[in-house]
Order: structure tokens, then sequence, then C-alpha cells
């Protein structure tokens, strides 16, 4: 219960918009579509890959795949097995969790009109949040100190809408060519967030642990208020005299 009333702001994460990897085929070159782009994201988070994610399976998401294996004692095989992938996912919330624990919410500061982040001397993650995020982070926590699954899931659910209206404030702020890229951002995005609902679920299930469904939706929800806030951030750049 405490972590849940503490309600840390977690951001860097979009960098990624992606979350843990549930896949039915092995993936390797010459693969393509959204499970690689999923797993490509994960291995960028990570610094396996040096390129953003295109969806196509090719000699360097190859050469990453081969590192990671590497990097973990397995034989270099270049193909993404599904055992392959639910180690790789797992690997990548234990990294986002890292990520979590730096981040810290910087109290006060709540009327600006954007989110905003910076990094201190030593290494801190700050945030403040402007004031429209800030009245739905309070709000939010003052739903999860029910404590249960229902108010898990609202409050959830209320981040996630705050994500998707950002993405459209996004689309709306552009044209052309830029429109279509982060259209099809916000879509990936939206898979993602089932997916990574769908993949905390796989990991009770593998684990023998009976699923909660309280921690489950607060966690995802974790990474969508980060996101929110990334996205409050970048916003600022294109609105208006900023």
């Amino acid at each position: 219960m405490k972590r849940r009333i503490l309600c840390l702001l977690l951001a860097v994460i979009v960098m990624c918009l992606t979350a843990p990897l549930v896949a039915y085929a092995d993936l390797q070159r010459g693969s393509s579509g959204e499970d690689v782009s999923a797993l490509q994201q994960m291995l960028y988070d990570m610094g396996y890959l040096s390129e953003e994610p295109d969806g196509k399976f090719g000699a360097r998401t190859e050469a990453a795949v081969k590192e990671y294996q590497q990097s973990v004692g397995l034989e270099e095989t270049g193909v993404a097995t599904d055992s392959l992938l639910e180690q790789i996912s797992q690997d990548w919330v234990d990294f986002q969790t890292w990520i979590y624990e730096q981040l810290h919410v910087v109290d006060g500061a709540h009327g600006e009109p954007f989110c905003h982040m910076w990094e201190t001397e030593d290494g801190q993650t700050l945030f403040t949040y402007c004031g429209k995020h800030a009245l739905l982070w309070e709000a939010t926590c003052s739903i999860l100190m029910g404590g249960d699954a229902e108010s898990a899931e609202y409050s959830y659910l209320e981040w996630q809408a705050e994500v998707i209206s950002l993405y459209n404030e996004w689309i709306g702020m552009v044209s052309g060519p830029a429109q279509e890229e982060i259209e099809s951002s916000k879509a990936l995005c939206i898979q993602l967030m089932a997916a990574q609902l769908d993949a905390m679920r796989a990991s009770y299930d593998a684990n023998g642990v009976d699923i909660d469904p309280t921690d489950v939706y607060y966690n995802a929800e974790l990474w969508m208020r980060a996101h929110s806030a990334w996205l409050c951030q970048m916003l600022s750049t294109l609105a208006p005299g900023e």
C-alpha cells in the first residue's frame, strides 16, 4: 500500500513507446510488424540496438539479438524465440523498474503550463507536473487509496485517456507526413498498453502466483504517468511562444 500512496512519477520511458512483448512466433531476419517493433524498442531501451525501431528485422536487429544472447550466456543465434522474448521482456521490466527508482517528483511549481524534467548533478531525474497533471496526479492518488482492483483500474483508465488526449493534441499541432507518423505512434502505444497488461498477467501466471489485479493496473499506470509527462514536456516545444 505504501508504494500506491507514494505515487512516484516515473518518467524517461518514452523514449519508450513500448511495453513487454508477448509473441506467438519466432522473430528472425526477414520478420516484420508490430511484434518486431516492440522487440526492437526493448533492445533499444536497454542499449543493444543503436537505431530506433522500424518494424523490420534486418541485420542490425539480428546483431542486437546476438549481443543480448552473448550478454546472458546464450548461443548467439540471432533468432528471438518465445523463450528468449520472455527473457528480454523480463530484463526490460527490471531495467524500467531500476529507472523508476531513480526518479523523483518535486512538490510545488505545479502552476506551469507544461510538465518539466531535468537531471541533477548527482544523476537524479526530477519532474514537476504542469497544473493539469498535478491535479490528475493528486486525484488518481486519492482514488488509489481505496486499495481495490476497481479503483486501480479506474485510475489506470484516467491516465490512459490522458495519454490518448495528448497524442491527439500533438496531431493537431502538426501537418502532413508528421501527422501520419504520430497517428502510427498513437496506435502502437494503444496496442502496447494492452500488451503490457497481458505481459504482467502472464508474469504472475509463469511464477505460479495468484494474479493481483490491483497491482497489475497500478504498475501499468506508472508507465502511463511517465508517458503523459514526457508528451506534455515535448508539446511545450511546439506551443506558440515556446
